[in-house]
C-alpha cells in the first residue's frame, strides 16, 4: 500500500509553482525540514530572487550576482538562478565562473538548450579575461542543433564563430542555413560573408534582400498590423531592424565614391596589407624612423629606406615564430640601441612573450636574460611599455594582462643584468582581474612616473608613485573612481597645454548603437562615449563635459585604441580612435579629431569601413607631415576590410 504524501510537501510544490527536472526551463522545489521552516525558506527564496533579477535589470551585476548565489544556497538546483547567475557574471567579465554555472544547469538538465548555447557562446566570446575554446563550442553548438533543428539561433552561433576565427567560407554555410529558415540576421550575415570573400555583387542582392523584407514589416504595420521588434519609442532593435541598419551601412560603403581626406600610402610604402599593430622607433639610428608589425603571420621587422619599407626580419634575426599581439621598443641595457619586446597573448588565452636585444650592427639576438626568467613564463598579455619608474635612468618594463595563480593582471619587471626581478608586489602594483590597457605620465609633477590602470569591467585603478619603491592607490582622492567600462584603451595627454597631463578612458561601444550613430549622427550618444578628465591641479581632475565644443567626443565608437598625437601639425595633441573589435562581425570606421587649441575637438575626417586593433601617429616619410598607422585585425586578414593602412592627410583636403 502506498504511503499518504506529507502535507508539508504538497504545501511546498504548490506555493514554488515549480515542476520536475527535465524539461527545458524547469526548476525544482526548495527542500524543507519542517511546514514552518519550509514555508520561510520558500518565501526566503522568491524574496532573494526577484530582487536578484531586479539588480539584473538594472545593470548591477555584482550585487545580482551574489544575490543569485545566496538563492541557489537554498535550492542549488534552480535552473532559473543558475542562468542568470551566469548572465550576470557575464556582465561582469567573469567569463569562466559564468561557464561553471552553465556547466552546472547542463550536468542538471542535459536538454537545456539555453545552457548549452550560452556555454558555446561563452567559450566562442573573444573578450578580454576570456579563455576560448573554440573546438568545444563547436561541439556544444552541434549539440544544440540536435536539441532544436528547426530554429535558426544555433546556425548563427556558429556562423559567428567561424567568423571569429577568420574562416568565412565556413561561416558562409551556417548562415545559409540561418537564413533558410527565413532568418533576416541569417540573410544579412550570408551578404556579410560574401563581402568579406570579395564576392560584392551577390552580398549587394542578399543586403536589398532584407531591406525589401524590412519595408514588408513597414508596410505591414501601416495597414495595422504589429511590426517585429514594435515594442516602443525607446525600444532595442529587432533582428530585423538591425540586419536593415548594417545592410544599408554596408550598401553606403559600396556605392560611396567621395575619397575623403586621407590616402592610403601602405602599398606605395611596400608595407604589407594585411598588417596588425605597429610601433615605430629609429632602430638602426639612420635619422629615419622604421617599424615592427605583428599580426596572425611572421613578425615584420621593416628598415626604412628612401621612399620605401623593406622588411628585414629574418636577416636581422627576428624570427619569433607568428601570432604576435603587439610589440614596444626600449633600450633596456643602456647601450645606446632600442631593444625589441613581442607580446604574444593580447586578451584572450596566453602565450610567451619575446625579447630581443639590439646588437648595434643591424642584428638582433634573443635575450637569454629573459628566457632565464619569470619573464619568459607563459601569461596572459595586452600591452607593455619599457618606462624609468625609479629614476635611475634605466628603463623597468611594465605590463598589462589577466591575473593568474602566478602573475597579477599589472606587472613590473626590473633588468638585474642576469634576469629580470618581478616587482609588482613588491612596489604595490597588484591589481585583480583584466587590465586590457595603462596610460603612464607623471600627473602630479613630482618628478615620478604615475600608473592609469584601466581593467575590463571593473573600475580602473589610478597608482601615484611615491619613489623609492611605492607605488599608492589614489583613484577616489583623485577623481577618478565611480565608474566601471568596457572599454579597451586609456591614455594621459595634456590637450589644453597648461603642463598639466589630462586622461582619456575610452569605450567599447555597441556595434548597434554604432550603426545607429553612423545612420543618424545628429543624436549623439554620450553614454558610450569615451570620459575625458582635464588635470586641474593638486592632484585632482574632474569630468569634462562632452557638449559644446567637447560634443564631437560625444560618439558611440568600437574604440579598440586611442592614440593622441599632433596630426595636423599645429602644435596641439589631437585624437585618433581606431576602432573595431575583437570578433569578426564588426566593421565600422576610425575616427580622427582636431584639437581646437585646448578649446574642444572637431572632426580631422575618418578612415573607411576597417575592423582597426590599434593606430600608431608617425611621420613615415620625413616630409614634416604625419601619418596614421592602422593595425587590423587578424581574422580580416583576406578581406577588403584588411589592416596595415598608412594614411596619409591631403593638404586642404575634404573635413
Amino acid at each position: 500500500m502506498l504511503k499518504p504524501i506529507p502535507i508539508v510537501i504538497l504545501t511546498t510544490v504548490v506555493l514554488l509553482g515549480m515542476t520536475c527536472r527535465g524539461g527545458e526551463d524547469s526548476s525544482q522545489p526548495v527542500e524543507t525540514v519542517s511546514e514552518d521552516t519550509g514555508k520561510q525558506r520558500i518565501q526566503d527564496f522568491w524574496s532573494l530572487n526577484r530582487e536578484a533579477n531586479r539588480l539584473r535589470l538594472a545593470g548591477d551585476y555584482e550585487t545580482a550576482a551574489e544575490t543569485f548565489r545566496r538563492c541557489l544556497e537554498i535550492n542549488a538546483e534552480h535552473e532559473d538562478s543558475l542562468y542568470y547567475l551566469g548572465a550576470s557574471l557575464e556582465g561582469l567579465g567573469d567569463y569562466s565562473e559564468a561557464a561553471s554555472a552553465y556547466r552546472r544547469m547542463i550536468a542538471l538538465n542535459p536538454r537545456s538548450n539555453r545552457a548549452t548555447s550560452q556555454l558555446a557562446h561563452i567559450l566562442a566570446t573573444p573578450a578580454p579575461g576570456a579563455a576560448q575554446n573554440l573546438a568545444e563550442a563547436q561541439e556544444l553548438l552541434a549539440s544544440s542543433i540536435e536539441l532544436n533543428r528547426e530554429h535558426s539561433g544555433p546556425y548563427l552561433r556558429l556562423g559567428e564563430l567561424f567568423l571569429d576565427a577568420g574562416r568565412p567560407e565556413e561561416a558562409l554555410g551556417a548562415f545559409e542555413t540561418a537564413a533558410s529558415f527565413g532568418s533576416a540576421e541569417g540573410i544579412f550575415l550570408t551578404g556579410y560573408a560574401q563581402l568579406l570573400l570579395g564576392r560584392t555583387a551577390t552580398a549587394k542582392e542578399l543586403f536589398q534582400k532584407v531591406l525589401e523584407a524590412e519595408e514588408h514589416e513597414r508596410k505591414l504595420a501601416a495597414r495595422g498590423g504589429k511590426q517585429e521588434g514594435d515594442t516602443g519609442a525607446n525600444a532595442p532593435l529587432s533582428p530585423l531592424q538591425f540586419a536593415a541598419l548594417r545592410s544599408r551601412l554596408f550598401l553606403g560603403s559600396i556605392e560611396e565614391q567621395a575619397p575623403g581626406p586621407w590616402d592610403d600610402h601602405a602599398k606605395r610604402a611596400s608595407l604589407a596589407p594585411d598588417g596588425g599593430r605597429a610601433s615605430w622607433t629609429d632602430f638602426d639610428l639612420d635619422g629615419d624612423m622604421d617599424a615592427v608589425v605583428v599580426g596572425p603571420g611572421p613578425v615584420r621587422l621593416y628598415r626604412n629606406e628612401p621612399g620605401r619599407f623593406v622588411d628585414i626580419a629574418s636577416a636581422a634575426g627576428v624570427e619569433a615564430g607568428t601570432g604576435f599581439w603587439d610589440s614596444c621598443w626600449g633600450d633596456y641595457d643602456s647601450d645606446g640601441d632600442p631593444d625589441l619586446y613581442l607580446v604574444a597573448s593580447g586578451h584572450s588565452g596566453q602565450g610567451s612573450n619575446s625579447l630581443f636585444e639590439n646588437r648595434g650592427d643591424g642584428l638582433f639576438r634573443e635575450s637569454a636574460s629573459a628566457s632565464a626568467s619569470s619573464l619568459s613564463s607563459a601569461r596572459s598579455t595586452a600591452r607593455a611599455a619599457f618606462a624609468d619608474f625609479d629614476g635611475d635612468g634605466r628603463p623597468e618594463l611594465i605590463e598589462a594582462g589577466s591575473a593568474d595563480e602566478k602573475f597579477g593582471a599589472l606587472r613590473l619587471f626590473r633588468y638585474q643584468g642576469e634576469g629580470w626581478e618581478d616587482l609588482s608586489t613588491e612596489w604595490g602594483l597588484e591589481a585583480p582581474g583584466t587590465l586590457v590597457d595603462f596610460a603612464l605620465a607623471d600627473y602630479d609633477s613630482d618628478g615620478f612616473l604615475d600608473v592609469y590602470a584601466a581593467l575590463w569591467n571593473k573600475p580602473p585603478v589610478l597608482y601615484r608613485n611615491e619613489g623609492e619603491g611605492r607605488f599608492k592607490n589614489v583613484t577616489e582622492a583623485a577623481g577618478l573612481s565611480g565608474f566601471r567600462e568596457q572599454g579597451f584603451s586609456a591614455a594621459f595627454f595634456d590637450f589644453d597645454r597648461d603642463g598639466a597631463p589630462d586622461l582619456i578612458h575610452t569605450r567599447h561601444a555597441p556595434f548597434a548603437q554604432v550603426a545607429t550613430f553612423l545612420e543618424e549622427p545628429s543624436v549623439p550618444a554620450t553614454e558610450s562615449a569615451p570620459h575625458l578628465f582635464r588635470n586641474v591641479g593638486n592632484g585632482q581632475f574632474e569630468q569634462v563635459s562632452l557638449e559644446g565644443d567637447f560634443a564631437a567626443l560625444a560618439r558611440p565608437q568600437g574604440t579598440m585604441q586611442v592614440t593622441p598625437a599632433d596630426v595636423d601639425g599645429d602644435g596641439w595633441p589631437d585624437l585618433v580612435f581606431a576602432n573595431g573589435g575583437l570578433g569578426g562581425d564588426r566593421v565600422e570606421p576610425s575616427v580622427f579629431l582636431r584639437n581646437r587649441e585646448g578649446r574642444g575637438f572637431e572632426s580631422l575626417g575618418h578612415s573607411a569601413l576597417a575592423n582597426s586593433q590599434g593606430a600608431s601617429v608617425v611621420d613615415a616619410d620625413g616630409d614634416g607631415q604625419a601619418e596614421i598607422y592602422l593595425g587590423g585585425n587578424p581574422v580580416f586578414r583576406d578581406s577588403p576590410f584588411a589592416g596595415g593602412l598608412l594614411l596619409h592627410r591631403r593638404t586642404g583636403g575634404e573635413q
